[in-house]
C-alpha cells in the first residue's frame, strides 16, 4: 500500500466486510439458539478483529487521515 488511492480502496473493501460479519451476527440472533449464536458470535468477533488488527490498523498507521473515528 504505498499509495494512498490503494489504502483507501483497500480500506473501504475491509470496512464492508466488518458490516457484512455485523449483519450476519444480527441475522443469527433470531435464527440461532443460544450455543449455536454464541459459537457465530466468537467467530465472527475474532474475524472482525483480525481484520481490523491486520488490515485496517496499517492502513490508519500509515495513512492516519483515512480513519474516520478519529
Amino acid at each position: 500500500m504505498d499509495d494512498r488511492r490503494s489504502a483507501e480502496q483497500i480500506r473501504d473493501r475491509a470496512l464492508k466486510a466488518v458490516a457484512e460479519l455485523s449483519r450476519l451476527l444480527d441475522d443469527c440472533r433470531e435464527w440461532c439458539p443460544g450455543p449455536d449464536f454464541e459459537r457465530i458470535g466468537i467467530g465472527v468477533g475474532l474475524a472482525i478483529g483480525q481484520v481490523q488488527m491486520h488490515i485496517l490498523d496499517p492502513i490508519y498507521g500509515r495513512y492516519p487521515e483515512l480513519d474516520e473515528h478519529r
